[in-house]
């Protein structure tokens, strides 16, 4: 086992028996908002993630991910890294343990479960999906045109 498993199994042992736990991101699948090296406080799941919260989840056997809520199902919850063009799939409630509340980032703390968070993701979403809308019309466009 890698130094880095080790730490998951730890921090989500920490999360699922009640506790809190500071988690460094690790990757750029949730760039910008979450970079890699970035220090998450993520705190046991007390009650339902909402739609734009950043979640601890894990699916038996499988990677440990933080990534963020973008709709419910009939499962439960579906999971997206912000810089992934596709969804991690479908998860149960048991799945989710734990909810990103703060990200640190050069000594300066952002809180990630306010009004103003949700409204930059959802912005941040739109955006990306308006640049995608964008590109597939330039090769179309591209293709007709000679």
């Amino acid at each position: 086992m890698s130094l880095a498993q080790a730490a998951d199994e730890a921090w989500e042992a920490l999360l699922r028996g009640g506790l809190p736990a500071r988690v460094l991101a690790r990757g750029g699948s949730m760039a910008p908002l979450v970079l890699d090296g970035d220090v998450l406080l993520v705190e046991p799941l007390a009650e339902a993630p909402r739609i734009g919260d950043v979640v601890a989840a894990r699916r038996t056997g499988g990677p440990l991910v933080l990534h963020r809520v973008v709709a419910l199902c009939a499962r439960g919850f579906v999971l997206q890294g912000d810089a992934h063009a596709v969804i991690d799939g479908e998860f149960t409630p048991s799945e989710l343990f734990g909810v990103a509340v703060v990200a640190e980032r050069r000594g300066r703390r952002r809180a990630l479960r306010t009004a103003t968070a949700r409204a930059s993701w959802r912005a941040l979403a739109l955006a990306r999906r308006l640049v995608r809308a964008l590109k597939v019309a330039l090769k179309v466009g591209g293709r007709a045109a000679r």
